[in-house]
């Protein structure tokens, strides 16, 4: 049993189901342990999207989403929420072919108008598109004031 501690109340957690393929899971992440995108917050967040990649096709994860947790059918749920940036990064780099992701997003991304789908508490029992995934990293500087002397990395996890 993994224990989360508890969202901040503008946060609600969503399942995102991806499928790797020859372009990724697509998104690049920063944060974690020693190594905080969000001064004082060492949870790991999504800094970007790639064209094409499973994230991108699914259109449900988004830049600034923060990962709680991934499971797939090998390892089951491995939590995110207290980890290092390196173990984050290769949590989802070994996942399997196809894994779901726990994600935290802001209260008002649920507030939003429905298109074609509403969304449901239940959302893993949802059959979600079929995506794809391949795996290539880098070590991104980004730009904080001078007010943060240690460089911060950021993963392509794609």
């Amino acid at each position: 049993c993994v224990r989360r501690r508890r969202q901040p109340r503008n946060m609600r957690l969503m399942e995102i189901e991806l499928v790797k393929g020859n372009k990724g899971l697509g998104f690049s992440i920063a944060g974690g342990i020693g190594n905080q995108h969000i001064p004082g917050d060492n949870g790991i967040y999504v800094t970007k999207v790639m064209e094409g990649g499973a994230a991108q096709v699914d259109g449900r994860l988004l830049v600034g989403d923060k990962l709680v947790a991934v499971r797939d059918a090998v390892k089951g749920e491995i939590n995110l929420e207290n980890v290092t940036h390196e173990d984050a990064v290769t949590t989802l780099k070994t996942t399997q072919d196809r894994v779901v992701l726990v994600v935290a997003k802001p209260e008002s991304a649920f507030n939003a108008p429905a298109s074609d789908t509403s969304y449901s508490p239940q959302l893993s029992t949802k059959a979600p598109n079929t995506y794809t995934e391949s795996v290539h990293s880098s070590n991104l500087a980004l730009h904080h004031p001078p007010s943060t002397p240690r460089a911060v990395s950021q993963e392509d996890v794609s």
